[in-house]
């Protein structure tokens, strides 16, 4: 049996609601008829997809996998119809925009929600700053929101158009008992014998950005993972490893501290695609990610308390 575009609806639909019989109301067919397919879908790859239980389905490992290609897809496939309907001359039914971290997409998908009120939005969430600029590129995504160390630019494809946002510093994150922890600001300097925690190569060269500022802060940093997300912190938190971090992050168990002037910066970028429907809002959806961006580095008692003793850094370069 080949997988259809129905196949992975209903994938998605039991996936996101935790019952066939949920699933069968949602797509207008009946739960015998939804059950059946569900079973011919996994005698297809071979494996379950949802572990049945009394308190609902849940996704398998194969589930889990599927899930997420089964949205990618669909989504990518509501994205060709809005582009079609555009060139058509219609106005897009569907825009799609993705982000790194939750602020950037909760900002678009709001500002879009009321600009434009016929048009659904489906936000993307994705880490890795090469796929979001290639989805763009590709005009798999109609914009999204990325960012790139100040000095360290980014090379975008010739074909993505890209609007500043905002200038941020860029904190250090460590364990609450790491001995600099007590410090209202730490110095570079003093954390280049330290472990760090790094995030993996990507456009925005984090390893090699990290590298350049410790060494002009006469040493250099002493890597020891290469690491992202859950991992990463779960060995910050042992108290013996620091980690760069945005300064409105917030983590369980561990504290965020600013470094003493600035020497890393963060440029938070919108970037759209060659034919995105929503090049006509570019400045303003742009302006709502940095109204978004100020309001969280005001309710973070530390990056609010740095901005409170000095000026800002700027608002855009």
């Amino acid at each position: 049996m080949e997988i259809e575009l129905r196949h992975l609806k209903l994938v998605q639909a039991v996936g996101e609601l935790g019952s066939v019989s949920k699933a069968a109301a949602a797509l207008s067919t009946t739960q015998p008829a939804a059950t059946r397919q569900l079973r011919r879908i996994e005698d297809s790859l071979g494996s379950p997809l949802f572990e049945r239980s009394a308190d609902g389905m849940t996704p398998t490992p194969v589930g889990e996998m599927v899930l997420a290609r089964a949205q990618s897809v669909l989504a990518a496939v509501e994205t060709l119809c809005a582009d079609a309907d555009q060139s058509a001359g219609a106005a897009p039914t569907v825009v799609t925009v993705g982000a790194r971290t939750g602020p950037p997409l909760i900002a678009m998908a709001e500002y879009l929600d009321r600009a434009l009120p016929a048009t659904r939005v489906v936000p993307e969430s994705e880490t890795r700053m090469q796929v979001l600029v290639d989805m763009v590129s590709a005009g798999l995504l109609h914009a999204a929101s990325c960012t790139e160390f100040v000095g360290w630019e980014v090379d975008l494809p010739a074909n993505v158009e890209r609007h500043a946002v905002s200038v941020e510093p860029v904190f250090v994150v460590m364990a609450p008992t790491h001995p600099l922890a007590h410090r209202e600001e730490v110095e570079l300097g003093d954390l280049t014998e330290d472990g760090w925690v790094v995030e993996p190569a990507d456009m925005d060269r984090e390893p090699e950005v990290l590298a350049d500022a410790c060494n002009r802060a006469g040493g250099r940093p002493r890597v020891e993972y290469t690491l992202q997300g859950s991992s990463a912190l779960a060995f910050i938190r042992g108290g013996a490893r620091v980690g760069l971090c945005a300064p409105s992050a917030r983590f369980d168990g561990l504290v965020t501290r600013p470094l003493v002037g600035s020497p890393i910066q963060v440029r938070t970028l919108l970037i759209l695609g060659p034919r995105s429907p929503l090049k006509s809002v570019a400045v303003r959806l742009a302006q709502a990610i940095g109204s978004r961006l100020d309001a969280e580095a005001r309710t973070t008692p530390v990056y609010a308390g740095w901005l409170d003793r000095q000026r800002p850094l700027t608002s855009v370069s």
